[in-house]
């Protein structure tokens, strides 16, 4: 039994369907998108954009429409891994690629509740709450596997900001051919493929679609064009679904 959580940056929420049949602890899938529109998807009214895979998550289970969320994804991804206001996290805005500033190092996360819990706690993609300093780091915040970048932005096939190569597992800086969101789905799944069921397991995959830079592969590309960052972002919408 898994329970499956969907997050974008504006108000959306997906559970399971049995996630509460019976008292045994689910594994737990928590599926955050990254600056996706409240009506861009198919569940909540979207048409312009095929999204059956998501539009699946939330029919098969219950959706929660009414909680606040912060206006920008660093804050939101604070209170979302705290159950906090992001004030109280000290993720107010996004942190600047020069900084070192992060979330607060006593802030607890469900990373930490849950594992200490038992749970096997993965994260894959984007973390963007501190990235210089090594206690703000994914690993240290609860996570006993990290796949993906520490910072807010890069480019889909690769790099950060001015050229800095933002792409980790487990701490360790990797050069990897292949489109971000296609890397963060396949490690996702080779997760749980790979999970021998001793214990449950909790994993948080924060993908950076549909966030800039948009850049998704040509087959998807050639359905809607290049014309506007608009444009750009449906292609990325209907390729991370």
């Amino acid at each position: 039994m898994a329970a499956v959580f969907l997050f974008s940056s504006l108000p959306l929420v997906l559970f399971s369907e049995g996630m509460f049949a019976d008292a045994s602890r689910p594994n737990i899938v928590l599926f955050l998108s990254d600056d996706m529109g409240w009506e861009q998807a198919g569940l909540s009214g979207g048409t312009t954009v095929p999204t059956p895979n998501i539009d699946r998550l939330a029919n098969e289970g219950i959706k929660l429409t009414q909680f606040y969320v912060q206006p920008s994804g660093a804050p939101t991804r604070a209170s979302l891994l705290t159950g906090r206001y992001a004030w109280k996290t000290g993720v107010r805005k996004p942190p600047p690629p020069d900084s070192d500033q992060g979330m607060l190092l006593d802030e607890r996360t469900i990373a930490e509740a849950l594992r200490d819990a038992a749970y096997k706690t993965w994260m894959v993609g984007k973390w963007h709450l501190g990235h210089w300093r090594q206690a703000h780091l994914p690993q240290q915040r609860g996570f006993d596997h990290h796949y993906g970048h520490y910072g807010g932005w890069i480019g889909s096939f690769g790099n950060g900001p001015a050229g800095v190569l933002d792409w980790h597992r487990n701490g360790i800086p990797l050069l990897e051919e292949g489109h971000s969101t296609f890397l963060m789905a396949d490690e996702a799944a080779d997760l749980i493929e790979r999970h021998d069921g001793s214990s449950p397991f909790f994993l948080y995959v924060a993908f950076n679609a549909v966030q800039g830079p948009r850049i998704a592969p040509d087959w998807v590309f050639t359905k809607y064009g290049k014309s506007s960052a608009g444009m750009s972002q449906k292609a990325q919408l209907e390729h991370m679904d």
